[in-house]
């Protein structure tokens, strides 16, 4: 039959069979990249855990450094006034105003946003929304994954602690901070608060500290003790060793501390 414009070359043998061979090629490949996909499938749940604390050692030294930072500030305000500041101002009543972590924020080089700040009112005022809403970068730690306004740094506040249990200044200008009673720590992502809010711990959350924290990193949080020292404590901790570090009583080993 004569050729036409419209007609197609006809397959010659060898070509065939490369064309051939290319699509079986193809079909290994594609059945490859299935079995490692679903082999993948498999073993995502056994790797799921060790990922967060893979990603916790490019972070961990960032979120130490804050927690420094904050212990830092806390010690300058306490060699201006010689005392530390108080856990929450209060109103003429007694009613709860403002966070320490407030307080500090001229020694966190936040000067401007510590002037924008109505202290006479509570810290969920409407006067004090803009300043409530600001991001404060040394409040976070940087593997968490927290509301922006947000903190997991809490002090320790109540009887026997370093912070005392009012809104009043601690009589004692060096309670705290010339021993080892945890002074900071962090708490869980479920435990964070805004950090402008008059909240803390009162300890029980180092008292019942368990693996099953969610914690930023897995298994252990920062705290700071009154000197100024970053440590880890591991959830593992045996729940004598945390009530020493809670309440700064000395022990002559620290082998849960790193």
């Amino acid at each position: 039959m004569a050729k036409t414009p419209h007609s197609r070359p006809q397959r010659s043998g060898p070509s065939l069979k490369r064309w051939r061979r290319h699509s079986v090629s193809w079909t290994r490949l594609l059945l490859v990249v299935a079995i490692a996909g679903a082999l993948f499938a498999l073993i995502l749940p056994a790797m799921w855990p060790r990922w967060p604390r893979r990603s916790n050692a490019h972070t961990m030294s960032q979120c130490r450094d804050h927690l420094q930072r904050i212990a830092g500030a806390l010690r300058s305000y306490n060699a201006d006034f010689c005392t530390l500041p108080p856990a929450f101002t209060v109103d003429d009543k007694g009613n709860p105003l403002h966070s320490w972590r407030t307080l500090i924020l001229p020694y966190l080089d936040q000067h401007s946003l510590y002037k924008s700040i109505d202290l006479s009112k509570p810290w969920d005022d409407p006067v004090n929304a803009v300043a409530r809403k600001t991001p404060l970068e040394c409040f976070q730690c940087p593997s968490g994954n927290l509301a922006t306004s947000h903190t997991t740094y809490l002090a320790l506040v109540g009887p026997r602690l370093c912070f005392p249990a009012s809104g009043s200044k601690a009589r004692n200008p060096l309670q705290g901070l010339a021993s080892g009673k945890m002074m900071l720590m962090e708490v869980s992502e479920l435990d964070s608060v805004p950090w402008m809010a008059p909240y803390d711990s009162n300890g029980d959350f180092i008292l019942n500290l368990s693996d099953t924290i969610h914690s930023s990193h897995v298994g252990e949080i920062h705290f700071v003790l009154g000197t100024g020292r970053v440590q880890l404590l591991s959830a593992e901790a045996s729940s004598e060793h945390r009530s020493n570090l809670l309440y700064g009583i000395k022990v002559n080993k620290r082998p849960e501390l790193r």
